[in-house]
């Protein structure tokens, strides 16, 4: 990201979901080579805009996957399982969990 956050920063995220191990008829793991024959799922991407952000919240990038193929980021200086790191999840987030 830029040392300096401006208006209309945004970032693609994409992710794969779905995939999953080819079983045989019998429910049994197919492997080649020694491995588990892997399908690759489906790709998903969102592009979604970057929020405001110091200079001392440069030091990690946080990506959350929210409901619905939703996603939203951040960064900051507080390692998130820190009991002090709070999410700025959305307003309609915040109302629906409560």
């Amino acid at each position: 990201v830029p040392k300096t956050w401006r208006p209309g920063l945004t970032v693609k995220i994409g992710w794969e979901q779905g995939g999953h191990f080819l079983r045989d008829a019998d429910g049994n793991f197919v492997m080649r080579n020694g491995d588990k024959v892997f399908i690759d799922g489906r790709w998903k991407f969102r592009t979604v805009p970057i929020p405001e952000y110091t200079a001392k919240q440069r030091q990690h990038f946080d990506i959350h996957f929210l409901p619905g193929d939703q996603v939203m980021v951040k960064l900051s200086d507080i390692l998130p399982w820190h009991p002090d790191y709070r999410p700025a999840y959305p307003e309609e987030k915040k109302e629906a969990a409560r």
